[in-house]
């Protein structure tokens, strides 16, 4: 649903439960769950906020970028996931750092 990050499923269902919210309807769960996440700073970075990460990274390390190519991947990707406090979707951020790493080396 993007609603809360990975690192924020288990305190936020802790949460859920403490606030008394169990018994209330699925969507009103689910509400109080993005509040909170958003409250928290749990919810998922925004597609610009990721894509801006990558830009921010590959452009700091670009001479790296460029002599690795695809092999940058998994080292950026720590990088950039630690940016964005893991407030970040893994698929997405491998998806914008693929794309940014593509047209900086040209395949």
């Amino acid at each position: 649903e993007d609603i809360c990050t990975r690192e924020g499923i288990i305190p936020l269902a802790a949460g859920l439960l403490n606030a008394g919210v169990g018994e209330s309807s699925f969507e009103q769960q689910l509400d109080w769950i993005a509040t909170a996440a958003a409250a928290q700073g749990l919810s998922p970075a925004g597609g610009d906020a990721t894509v801006a990460a990558v830009q921010s990274i590959i452009s700091e390390r670009e001479e790296f970028v460029k002599e690795r190519g695809m092999g940058a991947m998994g080292p950026l990707m720590g990088l950039v996931m630690a940016e964005l406090g893991g407030a970040a979707d893994g698929g997405k951020v491998s998806a914008a750092l693929k794309e940014a790493i593509q047209e900086l080396v040209g395949h």
